[in-house]
């Protein structure tokens, strides 16, 4: 029995042995490819990096110093910018908490204030009272309460009171009820309606609608309605249901905001007790941050508000059309002006996706060299958007 066993282990071993083997081999194939797309990827950004420095723009060292020395001024005008906001914030802690302290002093003048308000109401309707049934009060005397009159008086008041209800009661069911309905992008691109949008904004500059379009194909695929891939598997949830229950309020507007679905999940209050968002990612842009997707919410509410632009669709916070034009809001507002001017003047789509990371985006750097890779990289599917965008779809005879 126990030759038999040693050699059942013997033979078992021999074909873990030999998976092991073809294992190591395929990823040893596996390993080999990959060094070769890395290497077909580096000489190709060494070709592009050549071809820029080659550029006129680039020889002139003078001109690229002076680009250097706007983007450092650029930075610690944001650093200046983000110190202003944290100061702020403390001082408005300080103003909330010297408010509380004041409400506690003043809370005693208030209650002998209502004290002195309801009794002298109180007092009031006493008098009155007394002039109402005293034989000689001043309103007897004057005839104004009697039996019959006061009857008759509410008898007519009861009577014009049911005329009015039935008038409004007619008014309302001739009044018309209409269900307002989501807009139809059926027959109408998203990437389309980006790419004109962002064409007028530009003036037709073609590098600066790439730039920023490269860098949206690759944070949510241009899908206005596309709910971060972590958030997905997090909370099992397609990106359209997620859709459909924050317009639905069954997500309310605070947990859309916070990135919640039930409890506190996503992230973190700081010292100022305001909650920081550190995933859930929405939109064309996966607007994460609490302060973008407020500003994302609130303008969703006024485009299909009384008087804008969708107040005739159903509130979408997933429609491309807003979301488009949501966009051109930042790109227009204070904080990115400068982003916008450097969009404008990009050398070439490279150029214009570098600046759209660093001053707007700011994502995690894999390859860890101030996203320069990294812009390359998003540049690369350039012409296939150009292409989906500019082409146009024959009619069928």
């Amino acid at each position: 029995m126990s030759l038999s066993d040693d050699s059942n282990q013997s033979s078992l071993h021999e074909k873990r042995v030999e998976k092991a083997k073809n294992q190591y081999k395929k990823r040893s194939e596996n390993h080999q490819k990959f060094m070769e797309r890395r290497e077909n990827f580096r000489k190709r950004s060494e070709e592009r990096e050549e071809k820029l420095y080659s550029s006129d723009s680039m020889k002139d060292n003078v001109s690229a110093q002076q680009r250097r020395e706007k983007i450092r001024q650029k930075r610690s005008e944001r650093d200046e910018r983000i110190s202003e906001l944290v100061e702020e914030a403390r001082i408005r802690e300080e103003n909330r908490l010297k408010r509380m302290e004041n409400d506690k002093h003043d809370s005693l003048y208030t209650k002998r204030v209502r004290i002195g308000v309801i009794a002298g109401s109180f007092l009031l309707i006493f008098i009155v009272m007394l002039e109402l049934f005293l034989p000689n009060s001043l309103l007897n005397k004057s005839g104004i309460i009697k039996g019959t009159s006061v009857e008759k008086a509410i008898k007519k008041i009861e009577e014009e009171g049911l005329v009015e209800e039935k008038k409004e009661n007619k008014s309302k069911k001739k009044a018309k009820v209409v269900k307002k309905k989501y807009k139809d992008y059926s027959n109408v691109s998203e990437e389309k309606i980006l790419w004109n949008l962002l064409m007028k904004h530009f003036n037709n500059n073609k590098t600066a609608v790439l730039g920023v379009m490269c860098n949206l194909e690759a944070e949510s695929h241009m899908i206005a309605a596309n709910l971060e891939d972590y958030n997905n598997d997090l909370w099992d949830i397609e990106d359209s249901e997620y859709t459909d229950l924050v317009n639905k309020q069954e997500i309310i507007k605070k947990d859309f905001i916070e990135s919640r679905k039930s409890g506190a999940t996503n992230g973190y209050y700081n010292q100022y007790e305001e909650w920081v968002n550190t995933d859930g990612g929405y939109g064309y842009g996966q607007y994460t941050s609490y302060v973008k997707k407020r500003a994302l919410y609130r303008f969703a509410e006024a485009w299909f508000g009384p008087g804008g632009n969708g107040e005739k669709y159903k509130f979408n916070i997933g429609d491309p059309e807003m979301q488009a034009n949501y966009l051109i809001y930042l790109l227009e507002s204070k904080d990115y002006k400068n982003m916008d001017e450097l969009l404008k003047n990009a050398v070439n789509i490279a150029d214009a996706c570098y600046t759209w990371l660093t001053y707007y985006e700011i994502p995690y750097d894999p390859y860890n060299d101030n996203y320069y890779t990294l812009a390359y990289e998003r540049a690369a599917a350039a012409d296939e958007i150009e292409k989906k965008c500019t082409s146009v779809k024959k009619k069928k005879k």
